[in-house]
């Protein structure tokens, strides 16, 4: 354990560059993710699961009548506030994919089902 006393004293300047490598993005101390659900799902709701940053699962309800776009709410799993144990929240935004190919029998059935 002598070679830190063989080092001359001083500052130590440490340049970190990081890579964002997930699929959150940040503002403030709240962390996004879009997570894609298609429009029967939107329509009649369904149940996800989402992974947050720190690898934790959570069960999330779609509720029926979903819009694209909507924000749905995990609080407390954000980012941490510097020296506090305070978190921001970690929000899902839905974004409903819409299929650009289905064959002749499901369009039809789509068709009886609008007519409804």
């Amino acid at each position: 354990d002598t070679l830190f006393e063989e080092l001359p004293k001083g500052d130590l300047y440490v340049q970190l560059r990081v890579q964002n490598k997930t699929d959150f993005t940040v503002q403030g101390l709240d962390l996004y993710k879009v997570v894609d659900i298609n429009a029967i799902d939107a329509i009649i709701g369904t149940k996800i699961s989402i992974t947050s940053i720190c690898n934790k699962t959570f069960e999330m309800i779609i509720p029926a009548g979903t819009q694209h776009g909507s924000k749905l709410k995990i609080a407390s799993n954000g980012l941490y506030t510097m020296n506090q144990s305070s978190r921001g929240s970690l929000i899902v935004v839905v974004n409903i994919v819409i299929p650009t190919y289905l064959t002749s029998e499901q369009l039809q059935t789509l068709r009886t089902f609008n007519e409804l």
